[in-house]
């Protein structure tokens, strides 16, 4: 048993994830693309590969793979119809289109909620601010935060797409320059105080 899908495809002009498709739909295997697991049909043909990368704790990783008796070959001569094949090829494209369209959709819920923790960060900013007794901490709290904030934008901006990148960056430019000027009103209100108090000493 040293038949691979990929081997076995190979011998029917498909690629092994073809192949796979066409070996489900036949009742070898039952499951989807990338979890696949042997039919009681399947065991006849087919038996599970057991691998590691001999590593142990966060390191470890095993995986299975299906390999095949040669004999399989001679069996899907006559199971195997142009019409299976199409149908199988069909299931895998719906596959992959509807995996696709959960990615897009949990990218475009992510980048939804990029504005509301901006205004969560801006708000917290503030509170900061507010409840602060000693403005220049205050203000070294917002500078240092301005820098979190834009080593996260900027790690951002890296994988977003370029037609959002403008906006963004402008957005990112208004909370700067407003955060800015909170710190430096902070601290210079913070030295007029300090200048009071030497005074009326």
């Amino acid at each position: 048993m040293n038949l691979s899908a990929t081997r076995i495809g190979k011998h029917f002009g498909l690629n092994g994830q073809e192949m796979n498709a066409v070996l489900c739909g036949l009742g070898i295997l039952e499951g989807e693309p990338g979890n696949y697991a042997l039919t009681e049909l399947g065991k006849q043909f087919g038996r599970y590969n057991y691998f590691d990368n001999g590593y142990g704790g966060y390191a470890a990783r095993a995986w299975d793979t299906i390999s095949y008796d040669e004999s399989i070959i001679d069996w899907l001569h006559q199971k195997i119809n142009i019409d299976l094949i199409q149908e199988a090829l069909t299931c895998l494209k719906e596959h992959r289109a509807a995996v696709k369209a959960v990615k897009i959709a949990a990218q475009k819920a992510n980048e939804a909620e990029l504005p509301r923790k901006a205004k969560e960060k801006m708000a917290a900013l503030e509170e900061a601010m507010r409840l602060s007794k000693n403005r220049k901490t205050t203000a070294a709290i917002i500078l240092v935060s301005i820098g979190v904030i834009a080593v996260g934008t900027g790690i951002y901006f890296g994988v977003r797409k370029y037609k959002k990148r403008k906006a963004e960056h402008e957005l990112e430019q208004r909370v700067k320059e407003r955060a800015m000027e909170m710190a430096m009103n902070a601290y210079y209100n913070a030295d007029a105080d300090e200048s009071d108090v030497s005074v009326d000493e």
